[in-house]
């Protein structure tokens, strides 16, 4: 795509309400009859629902790895997807994460990874001028993996940081490795300081969610 193409996203959902999904557990009591309200932005495994949303989104260089034999296998969004560049596939609307601090108001030039994919998320829904942000699955708490040193965690057992899978199995099987969450407070708080100097308003219904930097709704 040239420069140009990848502008063109810019503000195409100017004054519209969306829902950035997150992995979390508590997915569960979310009625898709309520998404089905909303254009939502989903990522990483969600594909292991029976659910499809409009925008799907990949950050983390171990879970592009992980996900990429569905991908290639044919699985899609409704609309579009935003994965890093590296992905190497034809319709990915591509992009580029970089640590740092900060919001991106520039998709086309970088996204902050800022710890998790939902704050991507956030940075390509407000580059498309969503000005209503709504937060599910976003439970803030990661009972397992947080624990112990920030290092590759090598999951085993049960897991009750992230959503149970269509079949009933675990959203990482046993031996899958990847990176421990970090704590993504602040950069929410980023998030938080963005949408009101733009006038965005993000609302979190996740039940139970431990994120307390936004305003909190209920379903």
């Amino acid at each position: 795509m040239v420069l140009e193409d990848r502008n063109a996203i810019m503000g195409i959902h100017k004054g519209e309400t969306c829902v950035i999904i997150g992995n979390g557990p508590s997915l569960s009591d979310v009625p898709k009859e309520w998404l089905d309200k909303y254009i939502t932005f989903g990522s990483n495994q969600i594909y292991r629902l029976p659910y499809v949303p409009d925008y799907y989104c990949i950050i983390d260089e171990a879970m592009l790895h992980n996900c990429l034999p569905t991908l290639r296998e044919g699985w899609r969004p409704k609309k579009r997807m935003f994965l890093r560049a590296e992905a190497c596939i034809e319709d990915n609307y591509y992009i580029y994460p970089v640590v740092t601090r900060g919001f991106s108001r520039s998709v086309p030039a970088f996204v902050v990874m800022g710890g998790t994919v939902t704050y991507a998320m956030m940075q390509i829904a407000s580059f498309m001028g969503f000005d209503q942000i709504y937060l599910v699955g976003v439970d803030h708490h990661y009972p397992k993996s947080m624990t112990g040193v920030q290092e590759p965690f090598t999951s085993k057992g049960k897991d009750p940081d992230h959503f149970v899978c269509e079949g009933g199995e675990p959203y990482f099987e046993d031996g899958k490795t990847y990176a421990r969450p970090a704590d993504t407070t602040e950069s929410y708080a980023e998030a938080k300081r963005f949408f009101d100097q733009y006038g965005i308003k993000c609302v979190n219904y996740t039940k139970g969610s431990r994120l307390h930097v936004f305003e909190k709704g209920v379903i």
